[in-house]
């Protein structure tokens, strides 16, 4: 639609895994490399982990078109599959059996064995990719670990490569998997893009189909983008098509900062749940709520807020109680507080749940830390659960002004905690890796935590420096 309008050959940003799309960022390079090393010299297990719309599958093809036509190759798609139904998926994509070809698994494996031996003696091999591997269950997990076991003295016969989100790589820490994950001999974890990538990869992908005019997307449409998207390319693009239809519809040449502002708002706001909600002043009466005890809970908070307003209100009409004149006036207006202990209630009769702090890094020290390290993951809250992002209290905002107060503290860094996150993927994807040295590092630089399986949204986490003793 808006292709010829802009002078592209065709849509830049179409989400399907297209290889003569693909940026490779620093990360990209290390997995497309290690992938191409570990196939040709028939490494066995290879795992390839990222959050979902990082571009595994991207990746995964483009490491076909740089393997001889010797390599065979069986690509998985569903893993919704049991593993007899698996193996005739990898018979049939290497040509060996039809999908419906009635086989016993002895058989199959058999016919399998004797593919593989007779492409060894011919210089060739065999690969089984498996993408959403995180989807597959134990038995599948278990099956393909005994299939690695079809091997020469000297070589494996079959290659095996598992690409998969970070459940996959929660799948293979179980102790009924210790042996699977033992077998991976190359682990690779592609990254969220760093702003500078960012602007990289849409200009890559403008390129691609044609673009030859001024910068499309002007500085602020793009680190607003950034926010939004988390640094996954899979959101970037879809952030970007909208912005460049309702430019289109505009008739704007170049996307702004409102506009990027306007395609994220379609994709974040609710506006029929929004509109749906009852206003303030026709919410049913407290006493005629039901007797549920979170709704007796929400019934006390809103007559304590109402006494809390009232007294408010006597303070503001100078009633003349001392002290207290000031902060009646900075507190918020009972209408907006009602409405937040609505919008909060629990919906069960469990316990209060704790609260997470409010605060999060201020994006200009998140930008600038990610410029100089593509491996950083201060990431922003990503398209699908987007919150503006505040500034940090003044003391972290003084601390990263001056650089800290003693020299190891220089380089660290502070990570606002986004939806799904934990505290082992944290750490996993700023140093690359996941140790108990570095889970204790992190929880010394950070004495709040207690406790590393219990984090929050938006809670503030100091990384401390890679090159620090220790780490």
């Amino acid at each position: 639609m808006y292709s010829r309008f802009y002078g592209f050959s065709e849509k830049p940003f179409d989400i399907t895994p297209d290889p003569r799309f693909l940026y490779l960022s620093l990360s990209h390079r290390e997995v497309l490399a290690s992938l191409i090393y570990g196939i040709k010299e028939k490494r066995g297990f290879i795992a390839v982990l990222g959050e979902a719309g990082t571009g595994k599958t991207t990746l995964l093809r483009s490491a076909l078109d740089h393997l001889k036509e010797d390599v065979k190759v069986a690509h998985i798609f569903n893993t919704d599959v049991t593993f007899p139904e698996m193996l005739q998926m990898v018979l049939a994509d290497l040509g060996l059996a039809t999908r419906k070809e009635p086989l016993t698994k002895v058989d199959a494996l058999h016919r399998l064995n004797g593919f593989a031996l007779q492409q060894l003696s011919s210089g060739g091999n065999v690969v089984i990719m498996v993408d959403e591997a995180q989807n597959l269950d134990r038995n599948c997990l278990e099956n393909l670990r005994l299939l690695s076991n079809l091997e020469t003295r000297r070589h494996k016969l079959i290659q095996i490569v598992l690409s998969g989100q970070p459940e996959l790589e929660e799948k293979l820490r179980r102790p009924d998997l210790r042996q699977l994950s033992q077998r991976i001999n190359l682990r690779r974890y592609i990254m969220p893009l760093s702003p500078r990538e960012t602007h990289e990869y849409i200009e890559q992908r403008l390129k691609v189909v044609g673009y030859r005019g001024p910068t499309l997307y002007t500085k602020r449409a793009e680190n607003l983008l950034w926010q939004a998207s988390g640094g996954i390319p899979r959101i970037i693009n879809t952030l970007c098509d909208n912005a460049l239809l309702i430019a289109f519809a505009l008739k704007e040449k170049r996307i702004q900062e409102k506009t990027m502002k306007e395609a994220i708002d379609d994709l974040t706001r609710d506006r029929f749940r929004r509109e749906s909600q009852p206003p303030a002043s026709v919410l049913p009466p407290v006493a005629a709520l039901p007797g549920s005890g979170s709704n007796r809970r929400v019934a006390g908070l809103l007559v304590l807020l109402l006494l809390v307003s009232l007294v408010g209100l006597i303070v503001e009409s100078g009633f003349g109680i001392v002290g207290t004149h000031s902060k009646a006036k900075d507190s918020p207006s009972f209408k907006n507080v009602v409405r937040a202990v609505i919008s909060d209630a629990p919906s069960g009769s469990a316990e209060s749940q704790p609260q997470p702090p409010a605060e999060a890094p201020g994006i200009a020290a998140l930008q600038n830390k990610r410029e100089t390290d593509p491996f950083s993951v201060s990431q922003p809250a990503s398209v699908f659960s987007y919150i503006p992002i505040e500034p940090p209290p003044a003391e972290e905002a003084e601390q990263a002004e001056t650089g800290g107060n003693a020299a190891t503290e220089e380089h660290a860094q502070w990570v606002s905690v986004t939806e799904g996150d934990s505290l082992h993927r944290i750490i996993i994807r700023y140093y690359g890796s996941y140790n108990k040295l570095l889970e204790q590092k992190v929880l010394t630089a950070n004495p709040s935590i207690t406790n590393p399986d219990r984090i929050f949204v938006r809670q503030l986490i100091k990384i401390p420096d890679p090159t620090e003793p220790g780490t």
